[in-house]
């Protein structure tokens, strides 16, 4: 997809209302995309919530890279958010000792609950220190979307297959609480959106 094509998605979401961003430098070049469309779009920044994150990556060889090594963090950190993704309780504790966190990002959904497990304590810990949950891949990485049939819907190369056993164990009417999925592949919508609203907090 060109830049253009790129900039016309922007504006699609932008005048949709969707104007919570989140960026990362496992996106590849989206930080530099969104950079280039603010600039086109005089005063759209300002209505725009952006989040980032850091420490995963692609190389220029193609291999996926964890970097959290001081000099990278200290590169990054320029960024003005203070974000952290994919964290313990105990680790959110520790750099909320250094400084407050705003927010915390990681999978939460019917088919990943374990955020909310007594042994991660997370959403515990996150709601008493009052840092907003930023919850990614809602909708189960497209598979409560309703789409996805089987396990055939998906493209040979698609990692999501190697889930699929996994996400019919875990939307079985018995491995999880009503009414949240009452059947498989039924979402009560309005329960999980006030569910997520209390949970992502007041963003501004």
């Amino acid at each position: 997809m060109q830049d253009p094509e790129r900039h016309a998605v922007l504006s699609a979401a932008y005048d949709a209302g969707e104007l919570f961003w989140d960026t990362g430098d496992v996106y590849r070049d989206n930080e530099d995309l969104i950079g280039a469309w603010f600039k086109a779009s005089p005063g759209k920044r300002r209505h725009v919530v952006l989040a980032t994150k850091f420490a995963n990556y692609m190389a220029p060889d193609g291999k996926w890279v964890i970097d959290t090594s001081p000099p990278y963090c200290e590169e990054t950190a320029r960024l003005p958010l203070k974000r952290r993704s994919e964290c313990s309780a105990e680790s959110l504790r520790r750099a909320y000792k250094v400084h407050p966190i705003a927010a915390v990002q990681l999978e939460y959904s019917p088919r990943s609950l374990d955020i909310e497990h007594p042994d991660t304590n997370l959403l515990a810990t996150a709601r008493e220190l009052g840092v907003a949950i930023v919850a990614y891949s809602p909708m189960g990485r497209g598979m409560l979307s309703g789409q996805l049939r089987s396990r055939a819907d998906l493209p040979a190369d698609d990692f999501r297959s190697n889930l699929w056993m996994t996400s019919l164990r875990l939307l079985s009417a018995k491995a999880l609480p009503q009414p949240s999925l009452p059947s498989p592949g039924c979402l009560r919508r309005t329960t999980l959106y006030s569910q997520f609203r209390e949970l992502l907090g007041k963003i501004v």
